[in-house]
């Protein structure tokens, strides 16, 4: 970047919306929260890593139509696998939901101009939908939990059989919750 793209984008942050501005600091938080929710769930004290990590988040809003979230969310999980042993803490729901937070906005950001404001019916509905995948986040978080503290051999059987009913569950829960298209919001 040479010094007149950089003092145009310099130039160019008075037009940036306040709802933009709301946008990146909720990414920003749950980069942060994310960071110290893995922090909590390893026991160890990382606060150079919650820097590193909110850095990094700096440059995916910046440019969210980049790959630099895909960096952002896999120095996220990086963090948690080499930090955390349980697999079935209850801390990964908190960490899916802010990463899923995080992801949802930069794409949200990476479509929209930066003075747009986008309007208060798409944001429910958003969040409707987001709802259902937190739910289903839960859902597979519990049947992991169940068959790890089951502690029986697995079944090739029983694994189909699961992943075929999570299938159903969620084909019939897309096919209700989209709307025809004269009544989305947008």
């Amino acid at each position: 970047m040479n010094v007149g793209q950089l003092q145009l984008w310099i130039d160019r942050l008075w037009i940036v919306s306040l709802q933009r501005w709301l946008f990146i600091a909720v990414s920003l938080g749950c980069v942060a929260g994310a960071s110290v929710i893995t922090t909590l769930a390893a026991g160890t004290q990382t606060g150079v890593v919650v820097a590193v990590m909110v850095a990094l988040a700096v440059g995916a809003v910046i440019r969210p139509d980049s790959h630099a979230a895909l960096a952002v969310e896999a120095a996220v999980v990086w963090q948690w696998l080499a930090t955390t042993d349980d697999a079935t803490t209850p801390w990964v729901i908190p960490l899916a939901a802010v990463l899923f937070i995080f992801h949802s906005l930069i794409a949200l950001m990476a479509v929209t101009p930066i003075n747009a404001h986008v309007r208060g019916r798409l944001l429910l509905w958003w969040l409707q939908r987001s709802g259902y995948v937190m739910v289903a986040t839960v859902g597979v978080w519990a049947i992991v939990l169940v068959l790890d503290q089951r502690r029986a051999p697995g079944s090739v059987a029983l694994t189909v059989a699961g992943f075929v009913t999570l299938t159903v569950i969620i084909l019939v829960t897309r096919a209700f919750s989209a709307t025809p298209a004269q009544e989305r919001p947008g």
